[in-house]
């Protein structure tokens, strides 16, 4: 792997540079890798010049504030195709560890996959096992199950749920590779040239959902996200939905901060809007029965407030509104 031309993107904030140098120290600095560190209004922390010096390009960009995920990893992989605009770009959160041996599986994949599909057209990500739905997905079941691109609203639908009753999803047995209409930043690798035919991470969505547009650009272009088994990405920090349910009549929605609520919720919906709805009128109906079990369910479990955060993050989305300050101190 010494002669990979790779750079690799890590976002971090709120000083969580234990993770970090995790992170790094799982990275066989050996290899050849160049990292691209963007501290996101994290306090300054200077790393060993062993360290530093040990891989092969080590560059940080500082922000005083935290500018969000999506105008992170925008700045990171833009510093990476200035270098090389022929190299590839692995993107990590600061909490994601993968060894050499997964990213070497990661990048044999790649290669496998370019003798079929373009380099321009191609993105593979490891296997992040505190993810449900990538385990189960791995597992047989269609990504469609967890994937929304047919008018769900936040992934309800009464098609959805009439199937979820009477014709239950069933595996089909396991799988070494899926391919998604969409992927979470962690442990996704491309080429400096997709860029130039999808764009950067979009700064508006700020944090939840950039990854997903960012890497559905690929698939509505013609290529392909895969889904690599064998490349194991780990978390070291789980997600604030980790436990949650399976499907869409849960409550999990209304369980977390008002700052989380609000930015996954509104950015899913126009996440969903400018890229899968295909009849605007079935997406606003599932919107609306949605809304008003949600709204039922404020009510018996007394969790006004959520729903309120809730309702307000409906309206910014419907209405493609990118407010940036609310609920940033929640």
């Amino acid at each position: 792997m010494s002669d990979v031309n790779l750079y690799c993107v890590i976002v971090t904030y709120k000083d969580r540079w234990s993770f970090v140098q995790s992170a790094l120290d799982a990275l066989n600095p050996k290899s050849g890798i160049s990292i691209v560190l963007v501290n996101n209004g994290s306090s300054p922390f200077t790393f060993s010049q062993e360290l530093i010096h040990a891989f092969r390009e080590f560059h940080v960009i500082n922000s005083p504030h935290n500018n969000g995920s999506a105008w992170g990893y925008a700045q990171g992989i833009q510093y990476a195709v200035s270098k090389s605009d022929s190299g590839k770009i692995l993107l990590l959160d600061d909490d994601n560890l993968i060894t050499e041996q997964n990213l070497s599986n990661l990048l044999h994949a790649y290669d496998t996959l370019t003798s079929q599909t373009p380099e321009v057209l191609l993105m593979v990500a490891g296997w992040r096992k505190s993810r449900t739905y990538m385990t189960a997905m791995l597992g047989g079941y269609p990504v469609e199950k967890f994937q929304y691109v047919n008018n769900e609203f936040l992934g309800f639908s009464l098609q959805r749920l009439i199937r979820k009753v009477f014709n239950p999803y069933q595996s089909t047995g396991e799988r070494q590779m899926v391919k998604l209409f969409y992927a979470p930043y962690g442990g996704l690798l491309f080429s400096s040239a997709l860029i130039a035919k999808i764009g950067l991470p979009d700064a508006r969505y700020f944090v939840y959902a950039d990854d997903f547009e960012f890497s559905s650009r690929c698939t509505k272009a013609g290529g392909q996200v895969v889904l690599v088994r064998n490349a194991v990405v780990e978390d070291l920090e789980q997600s604030w939905q980790k436990g949650r349910k399976p499907g869409f009549l849960n409550p999990s929605i209304l369980n977390g901060s008002p700052f989380r609520v609000y930015y996954a919720v509104r950015n899913f919906i126009i996440f969903q809007q400018n890229t899968w709805v295909k009849a605007r009128w079935k997406f606003l109906m599932n919107g609306f029965l949605y809304t008003i079990f949600l709204f039922l369910l404020s009510i018996s479990t007394f969790r006004f407030k959520a729903f309120a955060v809730y309702f307000n993050a409906v309206r910014d989305g419907l209405l493609k509104t990118f407010n940036n300050n609310k609920y940033i101190n929640d």
